[in-house]
């Protein structure tokens, strides 16, 4: 709601900056030079297609994403520590029904019950299975590859969702943002 689907979709591939980082300290994955490179490539290509070729100026929306980037970087990464005692299938399940509860537990607390909005139908629903589906293809990934590998293969949507939302919502459009 504060920022634009090409935004988000940009910014959400900043979770392989950091499920690598995350990799690093935690699962003491190491990166070679060519990897360094291309994270530092990939770092430099979200910021001119978020921001780009002045000063930073993050909008709110921006912010909470790369908030949310941290937040599954971590949570990527540590589903493999859970993994060496539990099924992908297991973490996927465990992780999205706990996050849905504490969310709805926090929804009630800060707005009661006008969280909940009965007028988008069906599609909140569409939308969380298509969500749930994802998480356990990745979770899967992650029991055969490292979450840093894993991460790379999943963050292909900056490609589709901006078609989608310059065609779909007509939102704007750059060339730093192509680029």
């Amino acid at each position: 709601g504060y920022t634009t689907a090409v935004n988000a979709s940009i910014l959400a591939a900043s979770t392989a900056i950091t499920t690598a980082i995350f990799s690093k300290f935690m699962l003491k994955d190491s990166f070679n030079s060519a990897q360094r490179m291309w994270f530092g490539t990939m770092f430099a290509g979200l910021y001119v297609a978020i921001v780009g070729l002045h000063t930073i100026n993050l909008n709110k929306g921006d912010l909470i994403i790369l908030g949310a980037c941290f937040i599954l970087g971590f949570t990527n990464t540590f589903s493999k520590i859970l993994m060496r005692k539990h099924s992908s299938d297991f973490v996927a399940d465990v992780r999205l029904v706990s996050g849905g509860l504490f969310f709805v537990i926090v929804g009630l607390v800060l707005s009661g019950s006008n969280f909940l909005i009965t007028t988008a139908g069906l599609w909140p629903l569409v939308a969380g299975f298509f969500f749930w589906s994802t998480i356990r293809a990745f979770y899967s990934s992650i029991e055969y590859i490292s979450p840093k590998d894993a991460i790379i293969f999943a963050n292909g949507h900056p490609i589709i969702t901006p078609l989608i939302g310059v065609f779909l919502l007509s939102e704007p459009y750059s060339w730093t943002k192509f680029l």
